[in-house]
């Protein structure tokens, strides 16, 4: 199950979620069985994208395991650390840069 979001999680910011429900019991060897649902949202953002953040423009230099975005400032090169949970009331996205 985790090997789509590792994938995904490589160049992409995305947000996974795994569950469980008790599907039945094996009489066998008295035993619960279980069934795994994984939820995968993927959001808009990928390397090199340009956004703006409280009116600063940034470059998205690298995204890591824990949905911490790498950015570095379009004008003086400073870069930053910054949580997606932060940041996310205050993002738009302004383009790609290839």
């Amino acid at each position: 199950m985790n090997s789509i979001f590792s994938l995904f999680q490589k160049d992409y910011l995305c947000d996974e979620k795994t569950s469980k429900k008790l599907s039945g019991r094996d009489k066998l060897i008295s035993k619960d069985i279980y069934r795994y649902t994984q939820s995968l949202t993927l959001i808009n953002l990928k390397k090199n994208n340009i956004i703006r953040v409280k009116g600063i423009e940034y470059k998205i230099k690298s995204i890591n395991n824990n949905k911490v975005l790498i950015l570095l400032n379009a004008e003086n090169g400073q870069k930053s650390q910054e949580s997606y949970s932060i940041i996310k009331d205050y993002l738009q996205v302004k383009g790609f840069d290839y």
